[in-house]
Formats: structure tokens, sequence, C-alpha cells
């Protein structure tokens, strides 16, 4: 958000108020709402229908006064089911609420018949977030027992068997019986079937919350015997990321799902239906009771060192673990993530920060789809929301000032799969993700590297027909593979554009929980083009410094940015010695690419010259 906004504000230094600015590859909409900020017009156009859906509904989202009522309503009615699946009791005896269902997969060993508890690791959650050093946790043993504990070596306090906290047992998805010494894989076990034992609850209280074995009435609540679900969501079909899900047993959508949150959501969803509200509102809770179901209880990864749970989805990648997270669908005050009550309330503060941000009366049109006839927005809109590939744009030629956009980048997202649970809940419909601008080699789209530098053409192609004269084209990217930016700074040169400039920047996932030791972007490249030649284009810049850090990757970075300049006038010969000083970079070297990045260097002082490339302006 932060990049995203400082562009803007110095395209609005450089060229003046207003203007219209689009975005052809949406995400999560950060252009949109920072557009509309600065006071500009907004073009928004995705391919996926939850992301168009979404945008459109949080554009639209009516009074926060509106939404909270109407949320309170909701509880009022839905208080009997809510109890019935969470209310508990606390440690204390005082009234509790689950949170979460801690849950690990057990399994049945095919030589000797027993079952047993697939652990990731040795150390299983903490008793308190990590900050407190508490000095407590839950650790188990190979042999599947679970006890509280200091955190350090010790004998089982069941089989005496020793147990390590810092012992992973699942490494390289194999597993060894600790009966009979049968070596697994994890996806065999899982694919004959397993059972998910509920071995932890966190509960909350007005005042606090509490990490526990769960008792008798918290493991019959926690089982599908007491529900009756009824949604089908259809089948997982086999893609890039589908394909970890597929592996390990899970065949439709609904079965990531614990009976509990399935048939608690379906509540919800339904209720959410037969309210007499507006449209807006209507919309609005559905969209909140959806987005719960990006934690499925099977498949939502439990946070073991700050005791909450992560998206099935978390770093763009479906996760699959042996111990899994149900979150309580509706939430417990204020506690839970990804919650019914923490969306609305999230919500609710969107819409004053619309309203105090961009006005009282923003129209949007759509989503449209990108079949609709082109024409231009109208001075009382505010944005046009549109639906499809934007190879074809609803807008007639010359008419946008600013491309600013952040799209998928070559084979590394797989936003089509990543989204389908959540279209399935939605009954949006699940396509299988041909015509995104991302390659996927399961399903056949874009393929190759000459296939994917087509599909880049035709987009790239559509955003010079849109853009003025002088207009701006800024994207970031970020890849590991050297033909990604091949096929990418060819498919700009096809469409006409010419470079301005570029600089490094730090990634918003830089510090994700599960980078460690791989050789993943900490950085993104942000890269400014033009439909015309400018002046001083391929100008030599040994001069300036558009690092932000150190290390191989910045080295990586500026060697791809140093070759972008030349887009425009690239010649015949360009792509071998560019890829063979990629390929010699040490950042493609596993053994040198997890060095830690330097300091940072700040950026450049931003000119008064109107003619200044806004990646130098906004830095």
């Amino acid at each position: 958000m932060a990049v995203t906004d400082s562009i803007l504000a110095a395209y609005k230094r450089l060229r003046g108020e207003g203007g219209l600015v689009a975005d052809p590859f949406v995400g999560g909409g950060i252009v949109a709402f920072a557009a509309l900020a600065r006071g500009y017009q907004i073009y928004a156009q995705d391919i996926n229908s939850w992301v168009a859906h979404g945008l459109a509904t949080t554009l639209r989202l009516p009074p926060s006064d509106e939404l909270l009522e109407a949320k309170r309503q909701l509880e009022a009615k839905l208080q009997p089911l809510l109890d019935e699946a969470y209310k508990t009791e606390m440690a204390s005896g005082h009234d509790g609420i689950v949170t979460h269902t801690v849950r690990v997969a057990a399994a049945t060993c095919p030589r000797c018949g027993i079952e047993r508890r697939l652990y990731p690791y040795a150390m299983t959650s903490l008793v308190k977030r990590k900050e407190t050093k508490a000095g407590e946790a839950f650790l188990a043993c190979r042999r599947g027992h679970l006890f509280r504990s200091n955190i350090r070596a010790r004998k089982c306090v069941e089989c005496t068997e020793w147990v390590d906290p810092d012992e992973r047992y699942l490494v390289g998805r194999r597993t060894t019986c600790p009966s009979c010494g049968l070596e697994s894989s994890l996806a065999d076990l899982m694919r004959r079937g397993v059972t998910w034992l509920p071995i932890l609850v966190q509960r909350a209280g007005r005042e606090q919350r509490e990490l526990s074995h769960p008792s008798e009435g918290e493991i019959e609540r926690s089982k599908d015997r007491p529900w009756n679900p009824t949604t089908n969501l259809g089948p997982i079909p086999l893609g890039v990321e589908t394909r970890v899900l597929l592996r390990h047993g899970f065949q439709n959508w609904e079965s990531l799902y614990p009976a509990r949150q399935r048939a608690v959501l379906e509540s919800l969803l339904q209720a959410v239906a037969a309210l007499d509200v507006t449209e807006p509102v209507l919309m609005a809770l559905e969209l909140a009771a959806v987005g719960v179901a990006e934690t499925a209880g099977y498949a939502s990864r439990w946070d073991r060192w700050y005791l909450k749970n992560y998206e099935t989805m978390a770093l763009h990648r479906f996760n699959f673990t042996t111990l899994s997270a149900e979150p309580n669908v509706w939430g417990a005050y204020r506690y839970g993530r990804g919650t019914f009550s923490q969306r609305v309330r999230a919500m609710a503060k969107a819409s004053d920060w619309l309203r105090s941000e961009v006005g009282n009366s923003v129209l949007v049109e759509g989503p449209w789809d990108s079949s609709s006839p082109r024409s231009a927005l109208t001075e009382d809109v505010a944005a046009r929301v549109v639906l499809g590939s934007s190879e074809r744009m609803a807008l007639p030629d010359a008419v946008v000032n600013l491309v600013l956009t952040d799209p998928p980048y070559h084979d590394d997202v797989q936003y089509g799969e990543l989204s389908m649970p959540l279209r399935a809940w939605a009954k949006l419909g699940v396509h299988d993700g041909r015509g995104d601008a991302a390659v996927n080699r399961v399903n056949g789209n874009a393929g190759d590297v000459e296939s994917y530098r087509g599909l880049l053409s035709n987009l790239f192609r559509e955003i010079h027909r849109v853009l003025e004269s002088d207009g701006r084209f800024v994207f970031s990217y970020a890849n590991k593979e050297p033909t990604a930016w091949i096929a990418l700074f060819q498919a700009l040169e096809d469409a006409g554009f010419h470079a301005v400039e570029y600089q490094v920047v730090h990634a918003e996932n830089e510090t994700g929980p599960w980078k460690a030791g791989m050789v993943s972007c900490d950085s993104d490249l942000l890269l400014e083009a033009s439909p015309r030649r400018q002046a001083g284009q391929g100008r030599a810049c040994a001069d300036r410094n558009r690092h932000v850090s150190g290390g191989n990757e910045g080295a990586f970075l500026s060697v791809i940015g140093e070759q972008f300049l030349s887009v425009g006038n690239l010649g015949s010969d360009w792509q071998g010695d560019f890829k063979r000083k990629l390929l010699a970079s040490p950042f493609l070297a596993p053994a040198v690419a997890t060095e830690g990045q330097g300091e940072e260097t700040g950026g450049a002082k931003l000119k008064e010259d109107g003619n200044q490339p806004l990646v130098e302006a906004s830095t």
C-alpha cells in the first residue's frame, strides 16, 4: 500500500489533479482504494470472479452503523446455534467460548495396524505467545502422547520415551512407525484414510484466553456426528497448487472443512440471506461470511509460536499440515483471525474510511463483463469494476492517464486455484484458470515461454491502446526464472512500450514465517514504461543507486533493471547474454541465496521536474 500510494502522490505532483487510473489485475484492490483516496477515478478489471465481486462489494459498503446493526440481528438469531457449537467453561469455572480446536491426523500403520498420531514436530504449541516467555509448551513424543511441560528435553510422562522439543517428526513428509519401524510417506497414509483427533482447544473469556487439553464435552461437539451439513462444493480439480490437497486424500472442497465448521457457516449464510436489509448490506455480509472459508479446519495451519491459525492458502500456497486448527466461525469477543465478527468490524472501519477519504456518494459501475460496449467513465462515476480477461478492456482508446498494477508473477502464484474454495462457497463458479496471466502447466495455460509471451503481449497491447500518449504504465514484478523476465521484456516491446525507469523495493511478504532456507524473492522490481519513447532512454545508470537493500538479490534485480531500460530498443540478440548474466548470479545459487540482506540505503528525493520518472519520484 505504501509503494502504491507514493506512486500516486508523485503522479499528482508531477501531472496535476484528477484523471483516470486503471488496474487490469485487481488482486486485493489496493490500487483502487489508494487511487480513490487521491481523487482519481479508477477502472479495475480482473478475470477472477471472486476478486471482481469482492472489490465491487467493498467499494459499495453501506454506512458502518447499518452493518453493525445487521451483525447484531444475526448474532441474536444465531446465538442458540453458536452456544451449541462453541460455548464452554474456562478452567476457572467461568463461562467461556471455544475459539480454536486444534486437531492432529491419526493414521493406521499398514504393517502392524497400530493407530498413531502424526505430529509434525515434538513442540506442538506454546501455552502462551512466545513474547510472554512463559516457558511452557505442549510436547508430543513419537508414540503420540501429548503432555504439558517446560520447554526442555525430557521423558514422556506416559511412555518414558525421550522428547527433544526441537525435533521434527515428518522430515521430507515421511514418517516411521514407532511400533514396527515401517517408514511410510505421509501422502500414502493420508490417502488410506485418517482420523482428525482434537488434542487442544483455545478458550476465551471476557478477560483472558487459555490453551488446554479438550474436555469430554468439547471433544463430543467437535465430532462430525452432532452436525449434518449439506453443502456440496464440488470436486477439487487437478492443478499446480491443488495437487498437494489431492495427493493427501482430499477429493472435494467440502472435505477441507470439519462438519461443525460447515454446518455453522451454512447456517450463517442462510441467516444472512433471510435478513430484511438493503442490497449493499446483504452483499457485504455475504462477502464476510464466505471469507471465513479461507481458514478451512482441516487445512488451516496452527501457529505454535503465536497461538493463532493461518489461512488455508497462506503465502499463496495451499497448506497441508497434520496439525490443523478449526476456528470459531463467528468469533469470540475480539479474538480470532478471519472470523465473521472480525470481518464485519473491519468492513465497518473501511466504510468509515471510504466516507472520510472518498466521500459519501461513490458511484460504482459493475461488475461489468469485459464484452460490454467500450465507453468512458462519466464524471459522476468514481469507479468501474469489470469481470473478464484484460485482453479486452471496456474503455475507449487513449483515456487512461496511469496504469498501476501488480500482475501475476509467471508461475509463482496461482490466484485462480487459490480462490476456488471461496468461489465455490459464494456460488460464483470455478473456472480452470485458462486465460489467467499466469503460467499453469497442469491445465495448459501459457505452459511454455512463447505462449506466456503471447499472452502478455496481448495484455500489454490493450494497456497501450487505452493509455494516453503521455501516460505511464507502472507495475512491480518478481521472479527467479530468467525466461519469465525475457518473456516480459519482449512482450512489452512487442506491444510498443518504451522503458522509463526502475526501482528495487522491499516486497510485502519478505519476512514470511516459512521463507527460511528458501531461495525466495524478498524484493520486487518496480518498472515504469511509456507508450512512446522518452528522451534519454537507454542512458547509463551506473551513477545511481536504486537498491533499497544490499546482498545478492539486490544485485540480481539490478542486472534485470538495467536490461529493462533497453525495452523499446532491445534488438535481436539480447536474450542469450541476459540469460547468462542472470544464471551466473549468486542469488540463484542455494548455497548463498539465503544470506542476510544489507542495510537500507534510502531512496532518491523528489525533483521539481514534471518529466521526472514516477518510480524515482516516489521513492
